[in-house]
This record gives structure tokens, sequence and C-alpha cells, in this order.
């Protein structure tokens, strides 16, 4: 019994540009097992002198290039080569390497969301003692950061850009140092983040890059809706304090509720400037060496009890450095929570 290629029509004698040409490809395959296999003498295969243009519905082939088959060693194996070009369409930027069989890559689409209305992004640094950097502002929320800054500390002392599209303001002190003017600097943040929601750009996330050795915020462009913010700010000399500061009444008296709930309990509660309310526990929550979850869990009662009466936590922000005295060692920073109504 011979082996039988099914044809579409009838052979037609190999041209001399056919006998001389070389392939462009030799693709291998084996031969489908529906065909019957010889039980005798090997099956006589074609020579190459023959060519077959061979009819196929394939998807990716709408115009099959003829091929000639050409004779192996082993005889259950067909070689098929183009003798022809192969026509124009999706075949003709087929590999050396693919059959008909290959699959195809899926054509690019292109992007539903059209440029002009994807969010833009800008970063703000809290730097090194004193400096506010930014990164990608328009002009117009430039001006907005300038007036903030100049109406919400005590002075700016130096205004300049040292590189195209970057910002840099030095303020005077250190309010990224904590101690002293702690407070002032988280309302200072407070009012900043206020300014830039109020011109459509709302704090995404905040962290610190490697490098730096302050945290990098991250702004997104979006409606222009004013947020007022409040922080809670965890004290980086007496670990048994914690501050909320500008916070509504409301937010105040969970607070103060939920930290006299907790296992050891509130010890007081004082104010010690305008708009700023501290409770000093009669533990250490903070304390690993303690309970290494003790800290964890009191931040978890925090948020959850802040988020039944409304508020989110927006971002937690690296500010002020902790003495070499602390548990945690020298150069740790220590976070303070930017929270907002929910919109």
């Amino acid at each position: 019994m011979l082996a039988t290629i099914p044809a579409s029509t009838t052979p037609t004698p190999a041209t001399a540009a056919d006998k001389g040409a070389p392939p462009s490809y030799d693709t291998t395959m084996r031969m489908s097992p529906m065909v019957a296999q010889p039980t005798g003498p090997a099956p006589v295969i074609p020579s190459r002198s023959s060519s077959y243009s061979t009819a196929s519905s394939d998807m990716f082939m709408s115009s099959p290039p003829s091929q000639s088959i050409t004779t192996l060693s082993n005889p259950s194996l067909v070689s098929l080569t183009p003798s022809v070009a192969p026509s124009q369409g999706p075949c003709s930027t087929m590999s050396p390497m693919m059959n008909r069989h290959s699959f195809m890559p899926a054509p690019r689409r292109p992007s539903s969301v059209h440029p002009a209305s994807r969010p833009a992004f800008a970063i703000m640094t809290l730097a090194e003692q004193n400096v506010v950097r930014t990164f990608g502002f328009p002009a117009k929320v430039i001006e907005a950061i300038d007036l903030t800054l100049s109406r919400g500390w005590k002075g700016v002392t130096r205004k300049h850009s040292p590189r195209p599209a970057v910002q840099d303001w030095e303020l005077l002190g250190a309010p990224w140092e904590g101690g002293i003017e702690d407070v002032r600097s988280r309302r200072l943040v407070e009012f900043l983040l206020f300014s830039l929601s109020k011109v459509g750009w709302h704090l995404s996330s905040s962290c610190e890059l490697p490098g730096r050795s302050r945290d990098t915020l991250f702004f997104k462009q979006g409606p222009m809706v004013a947020r007022a913010y409040f922080s809670v700010g965890f004290d980086d000399e007496n670990t048994h304090s914690i501050k909320m500061i500008d916070a509504p009444n409301d937010a105040r008296q969970v607070f103060l509720d939920t930290l006299s709930e907790f296992p050891g309990g509130l010890a007081g509660h004082c104010v010690p400037e305008r708009g700023c309310l501290e409770a000093v526990l009669k533990t250490d929550p903070f304390n690993t060496m303690a309970d290494s979850e003790l800290g964890g869990q009191l931040m978890c009662a925090l948020l959850y009890a802040l988020d039944g009466i409304g508020y989110e936590l927006v971002s937690s922000i690296a500010l002020g450095r902790k003495p070499a005295s602390t548990p945690w060692g020298a150069g740790s920073s220590v976070d303070t929570w930017f929270l907002a109504k929910k919109l």
C-alpha cells in the first residue's frame, strides 16, 4: 500500500528555477497517524521533480504557496519546501520555523483610553531637614504650593529650580526633624494636602525610595474636591503618647474612647497647643520587648473606630527622627497618619 498525499490539482513538472532555487525554509513534520502505514517495502514518494499546489482552508492561509516534497532518509518523514514566494497576507510574516499550525500573534489593538484622558502624576519630597521638593506639577499648582508654604510656615528662606520641572523651597528651621516643631510640621503637611486637593491633585501614596532619607509623596490628578485632613502622630521621644492634630470633634471622641477601652487603658489627655489633643497611655504599646503585637492591635482598633464614623487613612508619611536611646536605634523614621473624610 502506498502513502497518499492529498492534492487539489494534477502534478505539473517543476521548472528549472524550482530545481535550482535553494529552499527558503525547511519545516519537517511527521505524517498524520490517520494515513495508512506500509507493511512491506518503503513507500514510493514522488521526487523533487514534481510540485503540488495544496489546497487548504486554514484560517491563517488564504492562498497557500506551492510546495515541493523531498524524499528524506527516514520514509516516515516528509519535508515540505515552498517553490514560490508566499502570497501576500498573514502568512507572509511567518518565521522560518513556523508551519501552518503555528500560532500567529494577535494584531495589536489600539488603546481604548485616549492619552489626554489619562490622569497625570506628580511627586513631592520632604527632603533633608527643611526642604520641600516637587516634580511634575503644572505652574498653577506650583503657585498654590508657594502660597501655602508662605502662609502655613514661619518663613521660606529660599526658592529655586535646580533642574527643569523641579522646584525647591527651603523652610526656616528644621520641620522634618520633629521635636518641638512636630505639631506645626504635621499641620503644614495637612495644609499642603488640602491646598493640592482644591486644585485637583490628590495624595495617592507615599514611600521611602532607595537612596532617599525621607518619604516621597505621589499625587494623582483628579476632580477639584477640597478634602480637610487631620493627623495622628506618634511621639518620637515618649512612646506612651499619641497626638491627634486638627481632628473634628467626633473623631477626637472616638479616639479617646478607643484608647480608654484598650488593655492598659488611658492615663490621661491634654491639649498642649491649639488644635492638638495628646493622649497618654498607662503602658507602652510599642515596646516590642514586651508584646510585639500590642501596638499593631491598637492601630487596628483606631482605624476600625475612625472608619465607622466615615474617616479613612489616606497615607502614612515619615516625619521626625527617633533618638539613639529608643529600642528602634538611631535614624529610624516615625510615621504620621493623615486621614480625611471618605469621598
